[in-house]
């Protein structure tokens, strides 16, 4: 380094490295919370799953909406659960089974 261009070539230089580094990081950060939400979304199901067992294996249907009633915050968690995770499976079985062909929704399979 022995003028002013040089050091300011080396600085631009190392501002491109730094700016190519945060839009990498900023893209692990969001793929990190998607992987957080999944594994609380994973929790919620498997929480729900011995009131589901309870509600398929009573016949009364009062006796059923008594149980609901009773478990609603885990209940609506599991349909948010449920929904979120069939969304996200959807998202990623059409191109693994069409081989990545899609168009508008449809699975083109060859």
């Amino acid at each position: 380094m022995t003028s002013v261009e040089d050091f300011r070539e080396i600085v631009s230089g190392r501002q491109k490295e730094l700016s190519d580094l945060n839009a990498v990081m900023k893209k692990k950060s969001a793929e990190i919370k998607e992987l957080k939400d999944m594994i609380r979304y994973g929790e919620w199901y498997k929480q729900a799953q011995p009131i589901l067992r309870e509600i398929c294996s009573t016949k009364n249907a009062k006796k059923k909406e008594q149980i609901k009633s009773q478990n609603d915050e885990t209940m609506r968690k599991y349909y948010v659960a449920k929904r979120i995770q069939n969304n996200s499976l959807s998202n990623l079985l059409p191109d693994f089974v069409s081989g990545g062909q899609r168009q508008k929704g449809k699975i083109w399979i060859k």
